[in-house]
């Protein structure tokens, strides 16, 4: 029974790489239990946690044996933008040494559900998942390996980005775990480090590509070529990271093209003609496998790349002075009178109420000039400031925090 082997068998491997994609195209998530249930010959408990702005869609399946989280990959912008800040933004966090805080919260989340479920307790529990599920699923494996008490944990992941720094990754290689990665899917690749990270600086700037550099792989990469041979590696040799305006749409494209090398359609395919090439791997060949290195540079090389990066940033910025500032006129602030107040309208919505002209006037005019100065940096990140602006309007919006009273109820009225 599948269920009972290792983390690396192809088996197991093709099973759940199916399973998410079948989650991934919308079926039931009862009807995989279903198919698990029959797999294992017992019955089957599930629970669907739908998916949110931050996390993507997640079911949990356990019987008295052992127990299957399906964490999908990347679904919309907002997710891919939580996980590119994930890498970007230096948040403390005194949960999992060298896990940025997004990852360690939703694994702290996994594993308060597991044990919630119900009275059973799964002596085994696998996390299986895809690119932004590969990642969560690493960090919800290392912090219930590491939990007083827990049982046995595996993971594998398929075509997971770089989770943490490492310390992390020391504790993933001591953990059971697998990555399995098409030799010429991007997405292991990142967060991008150079020579690719490069044309991201004008977007993101020199202390975020450093932190990048931090990211590194823990062990268990095995590599499939097109026709399904396996190797053990710690890197897809033929990944190359293009570059892009924003790394987020790069890898929401690359989650949801389906003829990408990073698609699950291309997982199952190679998998499945790799099950005839071999026989299961013993768990041995988990611990041997090679972790990536910490990236290491040098102050002379470090101080060429800080040259490079303020070049690409004064180089784009130059090019963007010698066109034309434009602010399209239909999504500029405006001020209009009803009904004696003066109102801020933005793109043709109202956005705000003020009791005097010159209140909401100024709103106009700052709201104004903030688009004028986006226009002027040498890069912007789209997709962070659409993230990140939801976020904020949330915590300012609380009680005694901020908006009082809220904007929201006037304009839906």
């Amino acid at each position: 029974m599948i269920f009972n082997e290792d983390s690396a068998s192809p088996g197991l491997a093709l099973f759940c790489a199916q399973a998410l994609r079948d989650q991934q195209d919308g079926i039931d998530a009862n009807d995989i239990g279903l198919r698990i249930a029959q797999l294992a010959g017992a019955s089957i408990t599930t629970r669907n946690f739908l998916p949110t702005s931050a996390y993507p869609r997640m079911t949990y399946h356990e019987c008295e044996a052992f127990g299957l989280w399906l964490i999908s990959g990347t679904g919309n912008l907002s997710q891919a933008g939580y996980l590119v800040s994930a890498w970007s933004i230096r948040i403390p966090n005194d949960g999992t040494p060298g896990l940025p805080e997004y990852f360690d919260t939703i694994a702290f989340t996994l594993l308060q559900r597991t044990t919630s479920v119900g009275s059973r307790q799964a002596r085994r529990i696998y996390y299986a998942g895809h690119s932004l599920g590969g990642a969560i699923a690493e960090a919800g494996a290392v912090r219930r390996n590491f939990s007083v008490g827990a049982g046995e944990t595996l993971s594998l992941t398929f075509g997971s980005p770089r989770v943490g720094d490492s310390r992390f990754r020391d504790r993933l290689a001591r953990a059971s775990n697998t990555r399995w990665m098409n030799d010429d899917d991007p997405v292991p690749l990142l967060p991008p480090q150079l020579p690719s990270s490069i044309p991201f600086a004008a977007g993101l700037g020199t202390e975020v590509l450093s932190r990048w550099e931090s990211f590194v792989h823990g062990g268990g990469g095995i590599v499939l070529d097109r026709d399904g041979h396996p190797r053990q590696d710690v890197l897809p040799p033929l990944g190359r990271v293009d570059a892009a305006v924003s790394l987020a749409a790069w890898v929401l494209k690359s989650a949801t093209d389906r003829s990408s090398p990073h698609a699950l359609e291309e997982y199952v395919r190679r998998l499945t003609l790799m099950q005839p090439l071999v026989t299961p791997p013993v768990s041995e060949r988990i611990v041997q496998s090679p972790v990536e290195r910490t990236h290491t540079v040098d102050r002379p090389s470090s101080n060429r790349q800080v040259e490079q990066w303020r070049d690409t940033i004064v180089h784009t910025g130059a090019t963007q002075n010698q066109a034309a500032l434009k602010v399209p006129p239909e999504r500029a602030f405006q001020t209009i009178k009803v009904d004696g107040l003066w109102w801020v309208v933005f793109g043709g919505f109202l956005v705000a109420v003020g009791p005097t002209r010159k209140r909401a006037g100024a709103m106009a005019t700052r709201g104004n000039e903030f688009l004028r100065r986006l226009q002027r940096m040498a890069g912007v990140d789209v997709q962070a400031l659409q993230t990140l602006l939801p976020i904020y309007l949330e915590a300012a919006s609380a009680p005694n925090n901020g908006f009082e009273p809220l904007i929201v109820p006037i304009a839906n009225g």
